[in-house]
């Protein structure tokens, strides 16, 4: 953009531009520089950069138009000061063009009749299961939470109404958010019915979405027969195990969550008090966000955080246990040392499971001398919504240890998929060199992140891009698992340059907040 831009009235010119030509209404230009202390030399030539058409010294904006003048303003950091100017249709338009760039269809004012009333939604967008419904606030919401307590109410029953007639209609599972789009964000904690954000916010919320988000507060509606042929329908096994974690990452504490809320004791080791510490902490997050969101009452809250222990000595941790699963870092060695240190401190009958995501089970199996109660559990990231756990039985595993960890992984109300023992095993044999291709195109400068991310988004229906998916996975894990694919398959493997650099950096995507995407 020219240097008039960056004049110092410049933003005053703008503003007052956005505020006169409200309502599609005619204004002087004239009338526009006297009140933004503007020379009509400058404000002509400001007209000109703006590309606005004058007639008789008199400038008309269409909505189209003052939403490109107010989003051009947001790029160069003035988003709140020019959305002051803008209306609810505007605020409409700017939601709705937000969700069509992402891939989704989308409709305005759409009104239904409930048992009792008529209702409306500003703007709704669909895409694959996800459905948004946006209720379109143009005012500063307050400091406090209460003027939003009505809103909030009716967002969330309107989108309720309106995802279970889409769900019986479409015959699919619709997973519905209900938001509430603001000029600011609010200054206090969100509620538990709806999303409240703000416009500046808005499209890296809407850029990060998937079904799988913990922290959105998604309604799920199955279609009339309850399910999808794959999914599994509750727990479809009922039983109680004494379960030991190794590791409380990411994935130690999210499989300790769902397994305390399955009903099992479970207690989670770790190498130091600090990490303990930190993976406990994040379990009883797990819980309480539970409670706030009204998904788990207090007596329940109370008896998954009895059932939850936490140690860093492995022998008093598996002196009982029935199945331990290990989830420490992607690297051969130092699972291989977890495994010989299990296999010392557990009884004969325990069944010593493993979280890789590639490692070969028979590796790891001939760290112990009890190979046939060894298998891998490869469970996915968020433990907690996704369904899916890949069962590898090891040249030795015996058929007994197959079926007990199966009813462990099924009593989860989780779906068993069985894998022979190659490296990657199914999905990541096939994701990894996907996401490693997708990097190297941006390496090689064929396509921007965003245009290869939409490309996947619209093009093939994934509800993510590749660089997204690598940012919300982790870039070091894609790594690890890349070097080890490498290891056993040759260079179609080799990790993309750009990934290796921003592993050694400390850019790991969205766990670090940089990655692919600032987050």
């Amino acid at each position: 953009m020219s240097s008039v831009i960056e004049a110092p009235n410049a933003r005053r010119f703008i503003r007052e531009l956005l505020k006169q030509t409200r309502g599609e209404r005619v204004t002087s230009l004239d009338l526009i520089s006297s009140h933004a202390s503007c020379s009509t030399q400058l404000s002509e030539r400001l007209a000109t950069e703006l590309g606005l058409r004058i007639i008789n010294a008199e400038v008309r904006l269409s909505r189209e138009a003052r939403l490109d003048l107010a989003m051009a303003e947001a790029s160069r950091g003035f988003l709140y000061e020019a959305s002051r100017f803008l209306e609810w249709m505007d605020f409409e338009r700017f939601a709705e063009r937000c969700l069509r760039e992402l891939g989704f269809d989308t409709a305005r004012n759409v009104r239904f009749k409930g048992s009792s009333r008529r209702w409306q939604v500003d703007v709704v967008g669909v895409k694959n299961s996800l459905l948004v419904c946006m209720d379109c606030k143009h005012w500063a919401p307050p400091m406090s939470p209460s003027r939003f307590r009505v809103p909030e109410m009716h967002q969330l029953n309107a989108t309720k109404l309106f995802a279970e007639r889409f769900a019986r209609e479409r015959q699919c599972e619709i997973n519905a958010l209900p938001i509430i789009l603001t000029l600011f964000q609010p200054h206090f904690s969100q509620p538990a019915g709806a999303v409240i954000v703000d416009i500046q916010r808005l499209p890296g919320m809407l850029r990060d979405l998937t079904p799988y988000t913990p922290s959105m507060p998604f309604l799920t509606f199955p279609p009339e027969d309850g399910r999808k042929p794959y999914q599994a329908q509750g727990r479809l096994v009922d039983l109680k195990m004494n379960l030991v974690i190794v590791g409380a990452g990411t994935m130690g504490s999210g499989i300790a969550y769902s397994s305390i809320t399955a009903g099992h004791d479970v207690t989670v080791v770790e190498q130091d008090r600090k990490l303990l510490d930190l993976g406990m902490r994040r379990i009883h997050d797990y819980i309480d966000k539970g409670v706030s969101k009204g998904i788990i009452d207090l007596a329940a809250a109370s008896k998954m955080k009895s059932r939850l222990h936490g140690t860093i000595d492995f022998s008093e941790a598996c002196r009982n246990a029935e199945i331990v699963v290990e989830a420490v870092f992607e690297d051969p060695t130092v699972k291989e040392e977890v495994f010989a240190t299990l296999d010392k401190a557990s009884p004969a009958k325990t069944i010593i499971a493993s979280n890789t995501s590639s490692i070969s089970i028979a590796k790891l199996a001939s760290a112990t001398r009890r190979p046939e109660k060894v298998l891998g559990l490869h469970f996915f990231n968020p433990v907690p919504t996704m369904k899916l756990v890949e069962v590898i039985k090891g040249e030795q595993t015996s058929e007994e240890t197959v079926k007990e960890a199966s009813k462990f992984v099924q009593s989860l109300g989780k779906t068993v998929v069985q894998s022979a023992d190659r490296t990657g095993f199914i999905v990541n044999r096939s994701l990894m060199p996907f996401l490693n291709e997708s990097i190297k195109l941006l390496d090689e400068g064929v396509s921007s992140r965003e245009d290869i991310d939409k490309a996947f988004i619209l093009g093939t229906n994934h509800p993510m891009g590749p660089l997204q998916l690598a940012d919300f996975i982790g870039l070091d894990v894609v790594l690890s698992t890349l070097k080890v694919l490498q290891s056993e398959y040759g260079d179609c493997f080799h990790p993309a340059e750009s990934l290796v650099k921003m592993v050694e950096k400390g850019n790991l995507g969205r766990k670090t907040k940089r990655g692919f995407y600032v987050y």
